[in-house]
């Protein structure tokens, strides 16, 4: 069983950060004053996570889990909505926790308000998105909303790491791992936890290090397709390094290209490079649902070849 399995919280007393979210959304779920629920934040911050503990919260007897970026359409929710009309068997609630729902569509959204609006007693909807901004306004305004903090480094090492290495009965004398991990996990304890179970039996920093820029540096053809997009090469090379990566998951492509970009620009003083960059990030910010690489080459070709055209 992975780290992440083995300690993915199960009280409330277990979440890593958002003391305060839990101690407004606690109460109103005993009281039962809201039946629908938006979490928003970072991939990774926990949202899933806290939506299982609200079932558990509420006793949940059924507990239905969708992942909106591939059961998304208006037939998906119909079916959903028609398999919550009746009250569940055991336990006090059924609870609905539809993850990335930012992706369903405006048709299936239209299917689901009334059931949101108006659902029976026993009946709890809990929406996880990273980008509340795709979620329709007749949702918003029915649901309770809560945005799960992305946890800093420091809380990352002292609540998580250190209680977790402990537990697993190893001692890493060298903090600088524990924060190596935690720097890297970008406010995710998911991440954390993956990056330290790669480290974990590592006796220096420096055997650290080199384990974890070797695993990150796995995505060679994808930063190098970063660096040549940075670098404005041409479009026929730019091809070239793409037909190498069909196959590959777009989604983790388009990670690895908004990591590197950003890291380049946040290390790099050139208010030129910031300016010329900024739109290739903003283009990169969109996670990817397909399965093929086409939406990496809708990017790379409207970079590249708008420069081209200007040549």
């Amino acid at each position: 069983m992975s780290l992440i399995t083995r300690y993915r919280p199960q009280t409330w007393d277990e979440v890593v950060g958002n003391k305060a979210l839990i101690a407004s959304l606690v109460p109103l779920l005993k009281r039962g004053d809201s039946h629908a629920f938006l979490l928003t934040g970072a991939s990774g911050c926990g949202k899933t996570t806290i939506a299982r503990l609200c079932a558990m919260e509420l006793n949940a007897g059924e507990v239905i889990e969708i992942d909106a970026a591939t059961n998304n359409g208006v037939d998906d929710m119909r079916d959903l909505i028609n398999d919550t009309n009746y009250q569940p068997l055991k336990g006090g609630a059924r609870i609905i926790i539809i993850d990335e729902c930012q992706a369903i569509t405006a048709q299936a959204w239209r299917a689901l308000l009334k059931s949101v609006e108006e659902p029976p007693n026993w009946l709890y909807w809990v929406f996880c998105t990273t980008e509340p901004g795709k979620v329709p306004a007749q949702i918003k305004t029915r649901c309770s909303i809560y945005e799960v903090e992305s946890i800093s480094a420091d809380h990352l090492v002292t609540e998580l790491l250190i209680p977790v290495c402990r537990k697993e009965g190893k001692e890493i004398e060298d903090t600088r791992i524990l924060y190596l991990c935690a720097d890297l996990s970008e406010g995710s304890p998911r991440r954390a936890l993956s990056w330290l179970a790669q480290v974990i039996d590592c006796r220096t920093y420096d055997e650290a290090s080199d384990s974890i820029y070797r695993i990150a540096n796995e995505d060679n053809l994808t930063i190098t397709l970063a660096r040549m997009l940075l670098n404005h090469d041409s479009w026929g090379q730019i091809c070239n390094v793409l037909r190498q990566l069909q196959g590959e998951n777009p989604e983790g492509i388009r990670r690895v290209l908004e990591a590197y970009v950003t890291k380049v620009m946040l290390n790099n003083s050139s208010p030129g490079l910031s300016k010329t960059s900024t739109p290739l990030l903003d283009m990169l910010t969109t996670p990817i649902y397909d399965n093929n690489i086409a939406p990496i080459v809708v990017i790379a070709s409207k970079w590249i070849l708008k420069d081209e055209t200007v040549r």
